[in-house]
């Protein structure tokens, strides 16, 4: 363990000065699949899919795709239990985050507290997907679907085009954090799906 630290340490800041000092990151976790039988190796349910496993954290720069930090996890371990304890292991590193990009096994109402300071002003700007049964997504289907795909929500976002509305929303475990809300119809993956069905 002791070797790894010292490696992060000389590694992570020559990533910074010899390819980028931007301080965005991206977090995910990816499932090593095996039936090999050690510790790490556990039963996993992913997204409903059933296997023998490890899993292993990564947090890679945004504008490189470099890995500023990677973990091996027992496969029984949910992304949700990890995200504190990387942020801290970033945190020991020196490493300054001003924006991450993760999905949504790292959200909670508990996760999206650390990304805020204790007056409830963000201190590291996020985007997340939210899970399919979150109550404010669901509350924004029922009141937008019937309007979504009008001229008022029609944007370019680089070479595609959306649909797009947003609200203001609270979150965190007290719902006291402001946050913006999005739901979105992408209409070359809409019509994607449709040629595939």
């Amino acid at each position: 363990v002791v070797n790894i630290i010292a490696f992060e340490k000389e590694y992570i800041p020559y990533i910074y000065s010899h390819y980028s000092n931007s301080h965005g990151i991206l977090i995910d976790s990816t499932g090593l699949a095996n039936s090999i039988h050690f510790w790490m190796t556990q039963t996993s349910n992913h997204n409903g899919k059933i296997s023998n496993e490890m899993r292993m954290i990564f947090v890679v720069q945004k504008t490189t795709g470099l890995p500023l930090f990677y973990q091996p996890v027992p496969g029984n371990i949910v992304d949700v239990s990890t995200l504190e304890r990387t942020l801290l292991h970033l945190e020991s590193l020196i490493v300054e985050i001003d924006e991450a990009l993760m999905d949504c096994g790292y959200n909670s109402k508990d996760n999206l507290d650390l990304f805020y300071g204790s007056d409830h002003t963000v201190k590291i700007n996020y985007i997340t997907r939210v899970k399919s049964n979150d109550q404010a997504f669901v509350g924004m289907i029922h009141r937008h679907l019937s309007t979504l795909e009008s001229a008022e929500n029609f944007i370019k976002y680089q070479d595609r085009y959306l649909f797009i509305v947003h609200e203001q929303i609270m979150v965190g475990r007290n719902e006291d954090n402001p946050a913006t809300i999005y739901l979105g119809l992408d209409t070359a993956r809409m019509s994607d799906e449709q040629r595939k069905l």
